[in-house]
């Protein structure tokens, strides 16, 4: 279980985003109250924050916190697993706490939370997941040492394109803007919901599984050279 203290030693890198860690949950509830922003949105947006704030990591590891991190006992699976399990915890806390605002703002401000919205917000976890772990992997693919800019754009461009794809993919579905071309498959999720939604979820925790173990071997490679 070393993977733990290698998880609780990446939530410290946190400490220096806590001005942009506070500002989506509290983005969040003033899109909900102000402008009754949607299911889908709002947990898309948190999701958005997770994949930008979790590679907090890879930007601030300098070469003083890499040595002492590869000074605790355990091994590259341990370490690389640990930092993909603090992603995978902060993307859960993140889900939840939507709920919470969803739920809340359902209640006060009386918008209804379709079917569609829960099944497509489910979809956005199952994406995000994807997109984080790869974006793990090639983060580690790149290695320390490169300009904060490169790294940067490494952490960013995935997680705009993710946002603002689902959203609006999302949007076109709920208004019933959907390609002739694409009816037959958005009957198909329509009849096959459980199916669908079981198989995304396997889908993504497989990409999650198969990151963790290309990451360890990237690792692995480059300390033999």
């Amino acid at each position: 279980m070393n993977w733990v203290k290698f998880m609780k030693t990446d939530f410290l890198f946190y400490k220096y985003q806590k001005v942009v860690m506070l500002a989506f949950p509290v983005f969040v509830i003033l899109m909900s109250i102000y402008y009754s922003k949607d299911m889908i949105f709002i947990i898309s947006y948190l999701c958005f924050g997770v994949l930008i704030v979790s590679t907090t990591p890879y930007c601030l590891e300098n070469k003083n916190m890499s040595t002492f991190i590869q000074m605790l006992p355990g091994s590259d699976k341990e370490r690389v697993v640990g930092r993909f399990m603090c992603f995978g915890t902060m993307l859960m806390a993140a889900v939840a706490y939507g709920i919470c605002v969803v739920a809340a703002a359902s209640w006060i401000k009386g918008f209804p939370v379709t079917d569609y919205n829960m099944y497509f917000s489910a979809v956005a976890v199952a994406m995000s997941l994807i997109v984080g772990s790869v974006q793990f992997l090639i983060l580690y693919i790149a290695g320390k040492g490169k300009s904060t800019q490169w790294m940067n754009i490494l952490r960013m461009i995935p997680s705009f394109i993710f946002f603002f794809l689902i959203n609006y993919i999302g949007e076109k579905g709920n208004e019933g803007q959907v390609e002739s071309s694409l009816l037959w498959l958005a009957d198909f999720f329509a009849q096959n919901k459980s199916i669908c939604l079981i198989s995304m979820a396997a889908a993504a925790l497989l990409v999650f599984a198969g990151c963790i173990f290309a990451s360890v071997k990237v690792i692995q490679r480059r300390d033999a050279i």
